[in-house]
């Protein structure tokens, strides 16, 4: 192959192709149907070949050079909008294009298709089209779109393409792509060694028809205007006009007349296209501009139409099934962008009276496309609408649904049921996500959460726990109170109890982990309806169907104190405050009570509802109570002033038996006796329709992102006040990276605190008054927080440095709450899972493993590999373990293998182990002797690290093992396995020492000694870990909890810390002597971590995850210091 083609890959062998069968045929070409054999840079299957067609067999020197020449300039191109090419194909001698095939064919082809069943429609003016029809509208500006995008691309590089017009857009998976590159022209070069072929003359700019002429990207744009109209019309250019005629034509005529039902924007681009002049017209850039903003306009609109979903309103003397409202905003695409929305909203008036009868509701998000654009004309209606129209839409049991509970990723509830069963939904789908959770045998009345379990009591007699992801019990069923009807559960904070309430008259406490009762609380001399925790747990709260309140002591069971009294009808729930200063009970009397927890006395008069309060819940922050009634009531109340607020809760038809917060206290759940779950927004966001609140906002960041940052003024604070207020402001806020083209919100970031950065040095602003610097720090604070970002503390310290010299503590607020835990960005290299990780002992490498079957070797400054890929095993590398200089792996392919860590060579292996099972995992005694690994056959063996000899297999476990872990002194392995327990061998026998150590109730995943050898640590899939004491194999204290499975877990060289992976890709860490949690922000890896290591000096933290990638963290203080010099973070790292 020449020089010029030297970069293409030859796919002659490569592609098989029938060259007596043509798909289409150009003017100067034939377009042949092929397939790869084999897939070559991600691209397989169906190709196109493109063969240039000439009339003599022998092709003269100057057409193939510029064949190669074009072919070469094509590849080079790298752009979602323009057709790759792939390699050649040769043919005769002759390079034939070879691109992927496009099953949509072109974007006439494409858009016909879309049209099928609209023709007569489309030739109407805009006013008389249906939603169907706009959105075939939308997607023709979206496609142009993309090919003004892809032109200007090529217009920014110097080129031109030379062929435009529509037979020349291919449309693939929905994506428009500009094709045909045999005859651009590259515009730095006319010395003629690219083809004299002047394009088809329909399409031609009139300087085109000049002697000599060449294509210019100004002949590109008359062409592209000519492509807007062919989309839209389906005609060629000039279509009235004979091909003889054609020159004449363009020299005196536009290629179109204006049809009836094009887009006022799409012409005027068309007009500005076709300028006469040259030098007038629209160039590339500001054409794709525009487009873009028509496109967004038109797409706001699709979404105002598209939200409201039809209703029935002929009943009401409505002509058709269709809202008004949508028939009515149809009609404002006519109009152009600067629409008078006058009649749509004459006409959502109208729809808002009807849609009431009816008794329709939507959520807050569906509405909210509609009602911005109605509040262009009349915000007054916009909040009308948002508060008569909105709610979030039901789910659904069989039977009546007595209780609902948030579980704490805010994404999941659980309810329960008079159909005995417990239901688990994701609200964002609004379905179930595992099957019902069955085994009570009569209604369930009462559900609590904590973490992963689930709680649930039932008229049957019984309590049961559950675990939240799978669905299988964890615990019960437990009989309690005389197998009486039970009728409320709670978990006190830690989790560690629960209390459940019954028609025995008692309260009890129970240990959560055992089901075994704790304490019984005797004084009520009627049905015990409710109970509470308070927040310390040292109390509990109950209230009766004898209209009394007691309050009991936990440790002793005792009645604190005279009952509380003043409802004159049973108590139905009761709750402590969040600081436990008051007490709030609900009663069948009407009404809703706040007292003194210390005077008993009440703090405001009593909360007054039309009917009986069946159920009641405070918000986490102890701000708000929701209440629901009899007859399908529900309010929300200020729980400080005990005002109503005016929320728009209509929706359930029956009673209201259970509310609940979500852990933000952003949504309500409520259960209802109409057989639905209900879901509300708590907040205010439901009326949020803004739209001209935000224009500051909007200027101040496309400014910023345009201009030299400047000092922060009064306006720039207040814009940002208005952008983090609302959740409509915050979505605008983290779409502005988009608009301004980066791919993430970090550069914006990075500018707010360069102009914070500037105010605080240089204090000065010629144009506007400055906000003190503590505000000014405060609104970036809180801006950047908006965009869910954190920052590299290199990236922080010098504004925090100049920030601690007007205030030290927003100094330590910024680097607290913006500082970044990350090392640095995640380590890329594996092209799979990446499933273990380990720092060698210079504290500068480490080494990681991956279901790609190979080890990498990094350096964590630089986070460049310096070893590997070590390649040897044939199946997932799962574990590695480092000794000095030497990596020892093991393998799911039934081997393990030691390398060296310096050249990569292999030292030893492989070696066949535990009967070529998998094994999961390995570790090196601490003088490096002895290496143990962990197999699928049960079993645990030790090996003499030199020679590879088994000296030891350990027998016992009745499950494949899943860790293990040398002693400090090697004298014992401790071992985790699927089995549930943990086993203490002794090294020298091979014997167990011991019973098994058994509280885990799931696979077990990690194991290892703390300094002394004086404890174990174990992590388990059951959301645990344990901390034993090797001498009286107990627990220290309780089990450690986390919300998901923990996978990995690692104990930092001094012993003091521990950290642990999870399924949810969450990492968390504690303090491992008292295991208080520390709060540390680690970035959420969004996928399993099968892996992590602290460093040798325990500075730093690795992390392995399925995503790929490997995380390096802060195991220090540093991140969040800014009285630290990065150079002397390096210093103490080394």
């Amino acid at each position: 192959m020449s020089h010029s083609l030297a970069t293409m890959q030859d796919l002659t062998a490569n592609v098989v192709v029938n060259f007596d069968r043509k798909v289409a045929s150009g003017g100067y070409g034939d377009v042949y149907k092929g397939r790869l054999i084999r897939g070559v840079d991600g691209f397989s299957g169906d190709v196109a070949v493109k063969v240039t067609r000439f009339i003599s067999v022998n092709v003269p020197e100057k057409a193939m050079k510029g064949i190669k020449h074009e072919l070469a300039i094509w590849k080079r191109q790298r752009h979602p909008y323009i057709l790759p090419l792939i390699g050649v194909y040769l043919r005769r001698g002759i390079p034939c294009a070879v691109s992927p095939w496009c099953y949509s064919g072109t974007i006439l082809q494409y858009m016909k298709s879309a049209r099928r069943g609209h023709e007569a429609e489309l030739d109407a003016p805009v006013t008389k089209c249906d939603f169907d029809l706009l959105r075939l509208h939308c997607l023709e500006i979206r496609l142009l779109s993309q090919v003004v995008a892809g032109l200007a691309y090529l217009h920014a590089h110097n080129l031109s393409h030379g062929d435009i017009k529509a037979s020349n857009v291919l449309v693939k998976g929905g994506v428009a792509q500009l094709g045909d590159f045999g005859f651009s022209v590259f515009l730095a070069d006319h010395s003629g060694n690219t083809s004299s072929h002047l394009g088809t003359a329909r399409w031609f700019a009139p300087e085109s028809l000049q002697e000599h002429a060449h294509r210019t990207r100004e002949a590109d744009i008359w062409a592209l205007g000519c492509v807007i109209l062919e989309v839209r019309t389906l005609l060629v250019p000039y279509h009235r006009v004979a091909d003889t005629a054609v020159p004449l034509a363009i020299l005196k005529d536009r290629p179109f007349e204006r049809p009836e039902d094009i887009h006022p924007s799409l012409w005027s681009m068309a007009e500005a296209c076709w300028s006469r002049s040259r030098k007038a017209r629209i160039v590339s850039s500001n054409l794709a501009s525009r487009i873009e903003t028509t496109l967004k306009y038109v797409t706001l609109l699709l979404e105002a139409l598209g939200a409201l979903p039809d209703v029935c309103l002929v009943d009401l003397e409505y002509p058709n099934s269709n809202s008004t409202a949508r028939s009515s905003l149809a009609s404002v695409i006519s109009k152009g962008d600067n629409t008078d929305l006058t009649l749509a909203v004459a006409t959502a008036r109208n729809a808002l009276r009807a849609l009431e009868v009816l008794g329709k509701r939507y959520p807050p998000a569906t509405l909210q496309p509609t009602i911005r654009l109605i509040a262009l004309k009349s915000k007054q209606l916009s909040v009308q609408l948002m508060g008569q129209l909105s709610s979030l839409s039901p789910l659904r049991h069989a039977e009546a649904v007595y209780s609902v509970a948030f579980l704490p990723d805010g994404f999941h509830i659980v309810s329960s049921s008079r159909d005995m069963a417990l239901r688990i939904w994701d609200i964002r789908t609004m379905k179930t996500v595992i099957s019902p959770l069955k085994g009570h045998t009569d209604s369930v009345r009462s559900v609590a959460v904590h973490g992963s379990r689930i709680a649930s009591c039932s008229f049957d007699g019984t309590f049961r726990v559950w675990n939240a992801e799978s669905g299988k019990k964890i615990l019960g069923p437990i009989t309690a109170h005389s197998s009486k009807r039970m009728r409320c559960i709670a978990y006190s904070k830690d989790g560690t109890r629960i209390a459940t309430a019954g028609d025995d008259n008692r309260a009890a406490v129970w240990d959560a982990n055992t089901g075994f009762q704790l304490r019984e609380m005797i004084g009520h001399t009627t049905r015990v309806m409710c109970v509470a925790f308070s927040e310390d747990g040292t109390r509990l709260i109950s209230g009766s169907q004898g209209n009394t309140i007691r309050i009991w002591d936990v440790a002793s069971g005792e009645c604190i104190g005279e009952p509380l009294t003043g409802h004159t009808d049973w108590v139905t729930s009761v709750c402590f405050s969040p600081d436990d200063k008051r007490i709030f009970s609900s009663s069948y009397d009407g009404t809703i009570r706040i007292w003194h927890a210390e005077t008993r006395a009440l703090i405001v008069e009593p909360l007054q509802v039309a009917c009986e309060v069946l159920c009641m819940a405070l918000s986490p922050d102890g701000k708000h109570l929701a209440s629901g009634s009899c007859g399908g009531g529900m309010a929300v109340w200020d729980a400080e002033t005990g005002n109503a607020s005016q929320a728009p809760f209509k929706y359930h038809t029956k009673h209201v038996w259970g509310v609940a917060f979500s852990k933000d206290g952003h949504m309500i759940a409520s259960a209802s006796a109409d057989k639905t779950v209900a879901l509300w927004t708590a907040t205010d966001y439901w009326k949020r329709y803004e739209l001209h609140d935000h224009i500051n906002g909007h200027n101040f960041f496309e400014a910023l992102m345009t201009n030299i940052p400047h000092a922060l003024t009064n306006e720039d604070i207040v814009a940002l006040s208005s952008l983090t207020s609302s959740e409509y402001g915050r979505e605008k806020l983290c779409s502005f990276h988009a608009e301004a083209g980066f791919p993430d919100s970090r550069p914006i970031a990075l500018r707010l605190l360069a102009s914070l950065s500037i105010q605080l040095v240089h204090g000065y602003s010629s144009t506007a008054p400055l906000p003190s610097a503590v505000d000014a720090a405060r609104a970036v604070i809180t801006t950047i927080q908006a965009l869910d970002l954190r920052l590299l503390p290199p990236d922080l310290r010098p504004v925090a440095h100049a920030l601690a010299t007007h205030d030290k503590d927003a100094s330590n607020e910024l680097m607290a709450k913006l500082g970044s835990v990350d090392l640095r960005p995640p380590l890329r290299g594996h092209t799979d899972d990446v499933c273990s990780v380990a720092f060698l002992t210079d504290g500068r490498r480490l080494v990681s493993s991956s279901v790609d079957c190979t080890l990498r070797i990094w350096d964590v400054e630089t986070g460049k590999t310096t070893g590997g890929p070590l390649k040897g095993h044939t199946d997932s590398a799962r574990c590695v373990a480092v000794y000095g200089s030497r990596i020892a792996s093991c393998s799911y392919d039934g081997t393990f293998r030691v390398w060296d860590a310096d050249s990569g060579a292999l030292v030893l292996g492989p070696i066949t182990a535990h009967d070529g099972e998998w094994l999961n995992w390995i570790a090196y005694s601490r003088e490096g002797t002895h290496i143990a690994t962990a197999g699928y056959d049960k079993r645990v063996a030790i090996w003499d690290a030199d020679t590879g000899a088994q000296l030891r297999a350990m027998v016992g476990h009745t499950a494949p093992v899943m860790c293990v872990a040398f002693s400090e002194d090697a004298t014992r392995l401790v071992s985790g396995s699927q089995d549930h327990t943990i086993r203490i061998w002794d090294v020298a026998s091979g014997e167990c020492i011991g019973e098994p150590l058994a509280r885990h109730t799931r696979w077990i995943h990690a194991v290892c000694f703390g300094p002394g050898d004086k404890r174990i640590f174990s992590s388990s899939e059951d959301s645990t870990i344990c901390i034993w004491d090797t001498q009286t194999s107990t627990l220290i204290f309780e089990p450690l909890q986390i919300n998901h499975k923990v996978l990995s877990m690692a104990l930092s060289p001094d012993g003091k810390r521990l950290v642990a992976g999870s399924q949810s890709g969450k990492i968390v860490m504690w303090d491992a002597e008292t295991g208080a949690a520390i709060s540390t922000p680690f970035r959420d890896h969004g996928a399993e971590v099968w892996g992590v290591a602290f460093s040798l000096n325990g500075h730093k933290i690795a992390s392995a995850s399925r995503d790929g990638t490997i995380g390096l963290w802060d195991a220090t203080d540093h991140w969040k210091r800014y009285d630290i010099d990065d150079e002397d973070v390096q210093k103490d790292d080394d």
